[in-house]
């Protein structure tokens, strides 16, 4: 569900004009990331690490019809989304492997680093909505939770004062 402060202009949806090999290599790199990090983790060199594979193309879906200036709140899978904005493999490496300046992107420097806890992300985007509003910005909040998520408490009370806010945001269910 999309919360829009105002119409949207969809001649200017989108940081990143449609090229179909950009997405492809991006869903190619991320399931390479992806094998190469679980690899790791079963290793030991790696900690925790929450595969994405077969969830590609929606991160990078998601990802691609974001603007710039827009603002991603990724769960703990969404590597696709992230690296298609702009964070790089060796920040996500670092923060898999417990060093938090992994989560100090040298790319999108507004999008939240991964939400762990599931759902509880809903609430922080509707906050960014609200905060956009507030402002008068034309800028959206992009959340995306997993199956999972929709039956968390979180993701209700956000999807109530989002609704009720009517901020700019919006919550895509895997």
């Amino acid at each position: 569900m999309l919360y829009a402060a105002s119409e949207p202009n969809l001649t200017t949806i989108g940081c990143i004009p449609y090229r179909p090999a950009t997405f492809r290599a991006t869903r190619w790199r991320t399931r390479l990331f992806d094998t190469k990090a679980i690899a790791l983790q079963r290793t030991g060199t790696l900690g925790t690490f929450a595969s994405s594979l077969g969830q590609e193309a929606i991160g990078v879906g998601i990802a691609s019809a974001m603007r710039a200036e827009d603002v991603l709140l990724p769960s703990y899978r969404d590597h696709g989304a992230q690296f298609l904005r702009g964070v790089t493999m060796v920040e996500c490496l670092l923060y898999w492997s417990g060093d938090e300046r992994g989560s100090d992107f040298s790319g999108p420097r507004w999008d939240f680093p991964n939400c762990i806890p599931i759902g509880n992300q809903v609430c922080h985007a509707v906050g960014v909505a609200y905060a956009f509003r507030l402002r008068r910005e034309a800028r959206v909040a992009i959340c995306i939770i997993g199956d999972g998520g929709t039956s968390k408490g979180d993701f209700l009370r956000g999807h109530e004062h989002g609704g009720r806010l009517a901020g700019a945001g919006g919550l895509r269910d895997q």
